[in-house]
Parts: structure tokens; sequence; C-alpha cells
């Protein structure tokens, strides 16, 4: 886990300030404030996965990850419409003359399985982590 929050941290650490620098990473095209604000967004997210690594307790980090689940869940539907469509939905979703960019949206939807496959495993499956407890065997009475 340790190692997946680095991960995430520094993929938006990365993305954060390329959009703070007017750089593009969205598979479409962000006006300057846009950019601005969703680099501002994944920073703070940044520095809230760096304080779940800072603290070493899943009590602080399992926010972070459940955060990180619902918003990979709301994303999946408009973004898998995207990269399904046909060419023609893709080339102007909105209907303002944006072009998508087809290899920015897989490397976002390839980010959006893995963070779920990883809150999905601490949830579900992890004993450390998962949502409810081990249950534990009384030892027998000879």
């Amino acid at each position: 886990m340790r190692l997946a929050y680095w991960a995430v941290g520094v993929t938006l650490i990365v993305a954060g300030f390329t959009l703070l620098l007017q750089r593009q990473v969205f598979p479409w095209r962000l006006q300057p404030p846009s950019a601005t604000l969703f680099g501002c967004i994944f920073l703070g997210a940044a520095a809230f996965f760096a304080n779940a690594l800072n603290s070493r307790h899943w009590a602080v980090a399992a926010p972070a990850l459940w955060g990180f689940l619902v918003y990979d869940l709301v994303l999946f539907v408009p973004y898998g419409r995207m990269l399904f469509a046909d060419s023609a939905a893709v080339d102007d979703p909105y209907g303002d003359g944006q072009r998508i960019n087809l290899t920015s949206l897989a490397v976002y939807m390839s980010v959006l399985v893995a963070s779920t496959l990883l809150a999905l495993h601490a949830a579900l499956l992890a004993p450390e982590t998962r949502l409810w407890p081990t249950r534990r065997v009384p030892p027998s009475r000879p």
C-alpha cells in the first residue's frame, strides 16, 4: 500500500504542476483558469496522500483511498463513453469544436482502473485494511 500511495502521490504532483504550468494532461483542452484550478486540486490530493504516508496509520490513510475510489467510480461512465464512442463523438463530445486526445484518455482510464483495483483490494481482500475485522478463532480447550 505504501508503494501505491507513493505512486499516486507522485502522479498527482506531476499532473498538478503540469496543469499549473498550463500544459495539457486531460483528454481535452482546459482553459487556463480550469487548468490552474485542477492543478491545485491535484496538489491538494497529493498532500492528502503524503499526510497518509507520514502518519502510517490506516485511519488517516483510508479516507484518501476511499475518496479516490469515489472519484474513479464517478468518472468511469463519461470517460468510458469517450473512449469507446465512435470517432465523430470522440472528436467533439461537448459540441465545442475540441478533439479528444485518445492517448491521454487511455492513460487516464488506466490510472482510474489501477486506483479502483487498489481501493477494492484494500477494502475487500487485504486482512489489515478490509472493511470487516478478521475473525479470531478462540483457542480450543484440551
